[in-house]
């Protein structure tokens, strides 16, 4: 809900500044983030566009595009629809508990995903030489690979199963909150320290959703399902050019 709120907050905000700047009042970035974790890895670049308000302009809002390679190994993808995850979809799964009883997996030994997202963006000027944002991907589109994993039921009347199936990264990206989002998107808390009038360097932690969907729906039970996750956090550093 709170993602939510800072989306409309931010867009809203992005799109009533942008009529009022005066010449100065925004700039042009471009970034190269590497994020790093046990088993995965995220490359990343975005393009945005941030304008300044307040007093002293130390308050940014701003939106712009990203592109994320995400790769991960030998990881188990859980059930994804919140449905099935918390009993329900929409903002009351938000106060409900996973019910591990509905949760099956499917393990890839390598999962590629690529995404292209539209983003939304937020921070505030500390000083001359530090910045803190936070950035959300709000929807695009991912595509990669079919990958051949293992569907693995732990709760099957008899016991345990396991099926080898395929599955190719969610096409659709959309941001609905918490078990609710769609597909494979990224969120940023960060820092940068400027270097110099164009390059900064910044480092903080990504949120990652990463998807499959699998060729048929695997899952039967509680209902049939074919969309799995991962949602690590990762560690992650890289550089910010300011084009103008």
């Amino acid at each position: 809900m709170r993602a939510t709120f800072l989306t409309i907050v931010i867009l809203s905000a992005t799109l009533g500044l942008r009529a009022q700047d005066g010449p100065r009042a925004h700039n042009h970035y471009g970034d190269f983030m590497l994020g790093i974790g046990s088993g995965q890895t995220n490359l990343c670049t975005s393009y945005q566009i941030s304008w300044k308000f307040g007093q002293n302009q130390r308050l940014r809002l701003g939106a712009g595009m990203r592109f994320n390679a995400f790769f991960a190994s030998d990881k188990y993808f859980v059930t994804a629809p919140a449905k099935l995850v918390k009993g329900e979809a929409g903002l009351g799964a938000l106060f409900k508990k996973p019910i591990e009883e509905n949760m099956d997996s499917v393990q890839f030994s390598s999962a590629q995903v690529y995404s292209l997202n539209f983003l939304l963006h937020a921070g505030y000027t500390i000083s001359d030489k530090f910045f803190a944002g936070f950035n959300i991907d709000v929807v695009g589109v991912s595509f990669g690979k079919t990958q051949t994993g293992t569907y693995l039921n732990g709760n099957a009347p008899g016991g345990p199963t396991s099926a080898t199936v395929t599955g190719a990264p969610t096409g659709l990206n959309l941001l609905l909150v918490g078990e609710n989002d769609i597909g494979s998107l990224n969120s940023e808390f960060f820092v940068t320290y400027t270097l110099n009038s164009n390059w900064s360097l910044k480092a903080g932690i990504q949120h990652v959703f990463m998807e499959y969907t699998t060729t048929t729906q695997v899952q039967q039970l509680p209902e049939p399902n074919d969309r799995f996750r991962i949602t690590p956090t990762v560690f992650c550093a890289g550089v910010v050019y300011r084009i103008y």
